[in-house]
Protein backbone atom coordinates (compact mmCIF):
# COMPACT_ATOMS: atom_id res chain seq x y z
CA UNK A 1 0.00 0.00 0.00
CA UNK A 2 1.10 3.91 -0.14
CA UNK A 3 1.53 3.81 3.85
CA UNK A 4 3.59 1.02 4.00
CA UNK A 5 7.12 2.11 5.28
CA UNK A 6 8.75 -0.32 3.77
CA UNK A 7 8.48 0.32 0.06
CA UNK A 8 9.07 4.04 0.76
CA UNK A 9 12.50 4.49 -0.94
CA UNK A 10 11.22 2.28 -4.13
CA UNK A 11 8.36 4.66 -3.94
CA UNK A 12 10.24 7.86 -3.99
CA UNK A 13 12.77 6.63 -6.71
CA UNK A 14 9.59 5.70 -9.10
CA UNK A 15 7.65 8.95 -8.30
CA UNK A 16 11.05 11.07 -8.75
CA UNK A 17 11.47 9.39 -11.75
CA UNK A 18 7.88 10.01 -13.24
CA UNK A 19 7.98 13.06 -12.36
CA UNK A 20 11.05 14.19 -14.28
CA UNK A 21 10.59 12.41 -17.58
CA UNK A 22 7.11 12.32 -17.81
CA UNK A 23 4.70 15.09 -18.87
CA UNK A 24 2.47 15.47 -16.03
CA UNK A 25 -0.06 17.77 -15.12
CA UNK A 26 0.46 19.73 -11.89
CA UNK A 27 -2.26 18.02 -9.73
CA UNK A 28 -1.53 14.76 -10.53
CA UNK A 29 -1.44 11.84 -7.29
CA UNK A 30 2.07 9.92 -7.98
CA UNK A 31 2.35 6.90 -5.36
CA UNK A 32 0.60 9.42 -2.88
CA UNK A 33 2.23 12.37 -3.77
CA UNK A 34 0.87 15.47 -5.74
CA UNK A 35 2.73 16.64 -8.20
CA UNK A 36 3.04 20.62 -7.00
CA UNK A 37 4.60 22.15 -10.97
CA UNK A 38 5.16 20.56 -14.46
CA UNK A 39 8.87 19.64 -14.97
CA UNK A 40 8.22 18.22 -18.31
CA UNK A 41 6.18 19.33 -21.68
CA UNK A 42 5.53 17.05 -24.83
CA UNK A 43 5.01 19.34 -28.13
CA UNK A 44 1.13 18.51 -27.45
CA UNK A 45 1.20 19.77 -23.62
CA UNK A 46 2.93 23.10 -24.79
CA UNK A 47 0.38 23.36 -27.74
CA UNK A 48 -2.31 22.60 -25.06
CA UNK A 49 -1.19 24.90 -22.33
CA UNK A 50 -0.17 27.76 -24.90
CA UNK A 51 -3.02 27.55 -26.88
CA UNK A 52 -0.89 27.79 -30.18
CA UNK A 53 -0.59 25.18 -32.62
CA UNK A 54 1.79 21.97 -32.34
CA UNK A 55 3.50 22.66 -35.35
CA UNK A 56 4.20 25.92 -34.06
CA UNK A 57 5.94 24.47 -31.33
CA UNK A 58 7.34 21.78 -33.17
CA UNK A 59 8.85 24.12 -35.43
CA UNK A 60 10.06 26.62 -32.62
CA UNK A 61 11.94 23.91 -30.84
CA UNK A 62 13.51 22.49 -34.40
CA UNK A 63 14.91 26.19 -34.79
CA UNK A 64 16.29 26.60 -31.25
CA UNK A 65 17.84 22.82 -31.18
CA UNK A 66 15.32 21.70 -29.18
CA UNK A 67 14.27 19.01 -31.03
CA UNK A 68 14.91 17.08 -34.20
CA UNK A 69 12.51 17.47 -37.23
CA UNK A 70 9.85 15.17 -37.43
CA UNK A 71 11.51 13.60 -40.29
CA UNK A 72 14.65 12.96 -38.43
CA UNK A 73 13.45 12.11 -35.40
CA UNK A 74 10.39 9.74 -36.38
CA UNK A 75 8.49 10.90 -32.65
CA UNK A 76 5.09 11.89 -32.78
CA UNK A 77 3.68 15.04 -30.88
CA UNK A 78 3.12 13.36 -27.42
CA UNK A 79 6.82 11.54 -27.81
CA UNK A 80 8.80 14.66 -28.06
CA UNK A 81 9.83 15.90 -24.61
CA UNK A 82 11.59 19.19 -23.44
CA UNK A 83 12.75 20.62 -19.99
CA UNK A 84 9.29 22.55 -19.09
CA UNK A 85 12.15 25.15 -17.77
CA UNK A 86 13.45 25.83 -21.43
CA UNK A 87 10.10 26.07 -23.03
CA UNK A 88 7.97 28.10 -19.97
CA UNK A 89 8.60 31.56 -21.57
CA UNK A 90 7.50 31.32 -25.21
CA UNK A 91 4.67 29.07 -23.43
CA UNK A 92 3.36 31.74 -21.66
CA UNK A 93 4.50 34.57 -24.06
CA UNK A 94 2.03 32.50 -26.40
CA UNK A 95 -0.88 32.41 -24.34
CA UNK A 96 -1.88 36.25 -25.41
CA UNK A 97 0.16 36.55 -28.25
CA UNK A 98 -1.11 38.16 -31.53
CA UNK A 99 -1.25 36.87 -34.87
CA UNK A 100 0.28 38.77 -38.16
CA UNK A 101 -3.47 40.24 -39.02
CA UNK A 102 -4.13 40.86 -35.45
CA UNK A 103 -0.93 43.19 -36.01
CA UNK A 104 -1.89 44.60 -39.04
CA UNK A 105 -5.39 45.53 -37.54
CA UNK A 106 -4.09 47.50 -34.12
CA UNK A 107 -1.41 48.80 -35.50
CA UNK A 108 -2.69 49.36 -39.60
CA UNK A 109 0.28 48.87 -41.11
CA UNK A 110 0.28 47.29 -44.10
CA UNK A 111 1.27 43.38 -44.50
CA UNK A 112 4.17 44.42 -47.27
CA UNK A 113 5.27 46.31 -44.56
CA UNK A 114 4.89 44.03 -41.45
CA UNK A 115 6.44 41.62 -43.04
CA UNK A 116 9.80 43.70 -43.83
CA UNK A 117 9.49 45.22 -40.34
CA UNK A 118 9.17 41.64 -39.06
CA UNK A 119 12.71 40.52 -41.29
CA UNK A 120 14.32 43.40 -40.05
CA UNK A 121 14.09 42.66 -36.66
CA UNK A 122 12.14 45.91 -35.35
CA UNK A 123 9.13 43.82 -34.39
CA UNK A 124 10.33 40.64 -32.79
CA UNK A 125 8.07 37.47 -32.84
CA UNK A 126 7.14 34.88 -29.92
CA UNK A 127 8.68 32.11 -31.65
CA UNK A 128 11.80 33.43 -33.11
CA UNK A 129 10.50 32.95 -37.26
CA UNK A 130 11.50 36.37 -38.33
CA UNK A 131 13.90 35.12 -40.97
CA UNK A 132 10.81 32.48 -42.09
CA UNK A 133 8.77 34.42 -44.70
CA UNK A 134 5.90 32.30 -45.13
CA UNK A 135 5.83 31.46 -41.21
CA UNK A 136 2.84 32.08 -38.93
CA UNK A 137 4.29 34.65 -36.75
CA UNK A 138 3.55 35.53 -33.36
CA UNK A 139 3.96 38.55 -31.25
CA UNK A 140 3.63 39.97 -27.96
CA UNK A 141 1.39 43.08 -27.19
CA UNK A 142 4.12 44.32 -25.47
CA UNK A 143 6.58 44.11 -28.21
CA UNK A 144 3.85 45.61 -30.55
CA UNK A 145 2.90 48.60 -28.57
CA UNK A 146 7.27 49.00 -27.76
CA UNK A 147 7.22 49.14 -31.67
CA UNK A 148 4.53 51.48 -32.05
CA UNK A 149 6.26 53.74 -29.34
CA UNK A 150 9.20 53.87 -31.38
CA UNK A 151 7.45 54.82 -34.77
CA UNK A 152 5.58 57.83 -33.35
CA UNK A 153 8.16 59.04 -30.65
CA UNK A 154 8.84 62.63 -31.25
CA UNK A 155 5.84 62.57 -33.56
CA UNK A 156 3.32 65.65 -32.58
CA UNK A 157 -0.24 66.17 -33.77
CA UNK A 158 -0.81 68.44 -36.85
CA UNK A 159 -4.36 69.83 -37.48
CA UNK A 160 -4.10 72.26 -40.46
CA UNK A 161 -0.78 71.06 -42.37
CA UNK A 162 1.55 72.87 -44.90
CA UNK A 163 1.68 71.98 -48.21
CA UNK A 164 4.88 70.06 -47.60
CA UNK A 165 3.17 68.45 -45.08
CA UNK A 166 1.54 64.92 -45.57
CA UNK A 167 0.21 62.16 -43.99
CA UNK A 168 1.44 58.76 -43.04
CA UNK A 169 -1.02 57.52 -45.51
CA UNK A 170 -0.43 59.93 -48.47
CA UNK A 171 3.59 60.01 -47.73
CA UNK A 172 3.71 55.79 -47.79
CA UNK A 173 2.69 56.51 -51.15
Amino acid sequence: TVDDAAYEKFRNTVRSFAIETMPLEPGTNILGCVVAERKVHTIRTASRVSGAHALTIRRFMERKGLAKSRDESGLMDHRVTISAIEISNVVERLKNALTTRQVEERTRIPRTHLKEMISAGYLPTVTDSRNRSYAKHRFAPSDVDALMERLFLGAVDISDPDPRQWTVQRARL
